[in-house]
């Protein structure tokens, strides 16, 4: 009787049916967060306690910050590339995060990635490379001149100012026109990134760094481009063009995307479905 009267307040003060069934199966349907925390996790308590701050008396300044990367490189189940033979995309980069990523999974998903690409290495590339393994052309074959035109500090300048586009247009709110007008200019940059000469190999390698982040960056954001073009709406996560309806189209699908050194081309598949399973990560973690 006490609980149904614990349950009945907490959904009257505007907890939903989820966030209800959350705190309920984590043993953790206290007055305060502070409860809560310390009853789900009172080992980021002492994390604080231990650096000199109490966090049950004093305030602490929190911000928003992008923390995951739910999609990546695609893998098969030994976390090999599909696409790229012999690379091994694992943890986060890997693309096995999506809508509905299981809190608490990011380390253990890269501890069993990491010993998966292990085990298939040990059992089937255990021999030697191959003597020649082909030549990589990129945009910079022809970069290092006694000419140079752009300098190390001028190359950070570039990927910061990359960093506040990606802020811009990729973050917790998206605008679709922001968006848009962001692919065209990457695309331009790409295209153009010939013109760059440097002197050192320092610069060099700076220098392809940020060919690399503006591949990323025209890749990631014609992806999201796609998800707006095909009705995708804001999620728990992000806002797009300040619209609160959240989405339910693409919940259960993934959008694979592939890139060939011009266009990004895209396809979309039905998500297995995640198993059932009784066990509850925060009793679990708890336990000594």
């Amino acid at each position: 009787m006490i609980l149904h009267v614990i349950r009945l307040s907490l959904i009257s003060i505007g907890l939903n049916e989820e966030t209800y069934n959350y705190l309920s199966n984590s043993g953790a349907l206290l007055a305060t967060p502070i409860e809560r925390l310390r009853k789900m996790n009172s080992r980021a308590i002492d994390l604080y306690s231990n650096n000199g701050i109490d966090i049950c008396n004093e305030l602490l300044e929190i911000n928003v910050c992008a923390q995951h990367n739910n999609g990546g490189f695609s893998g098969d189940t030994w976390y090999e590339s599909t696409s790229l033979k012999h690379f091994f995309p694992v943890g986060e980069v890997n693309g096995v995060f999506g809508v509905y990523r299981p809190g608490g999974s990011a380390l253990n998903s890269t501890q069993v990635s990491s010993m998966r690409a292990a085990y298939k290495i040990s059992r089937e590339y255990n021999y030697a490379p191959a003597n020649n393994i082909g030549e990589i052309t990129i945009p910079l074959a022809e970069s290092i001149s006694d000419t140079a035109n752009i300098n190390f500090d001028e190359i950070l300048n570039q990927r910061q100012n990359y960093g506040k586009r990606m802020d811009n247009c990729g973050a917790f709110i998206r605008n679709a026109d922001n968006i848009i007008t962001a692919i065209d200019e990457i695309k331009s940059e790409l295209d153009s990134f010939g013109k760059y000469k440097v002197n050192n190999v320092t610069d060099y390698i700076e220098l392809s760094v940020n060919y690399d982040i503006l591949t990323t960056q025209f890749i990631y954001l014609s992806a999201i481009m796609e998800y707006i073009n095909n009705g995708g709406k804001s999620r728990g996560s992000y806002l797009i063009n300040g619209d609160n309806a959240i989405d339910e189209l693409h919940t259960d699908k993934v959008c694979y995307a592939s890139y060939n050194g011009d266009t990004v081309k895209f396809r979309w598949e039905t998500v297995r479905p995640i198993p059932e399973s009784e066990q509850w990560f925060e009793t679990i973690y708890n336990r000594k």
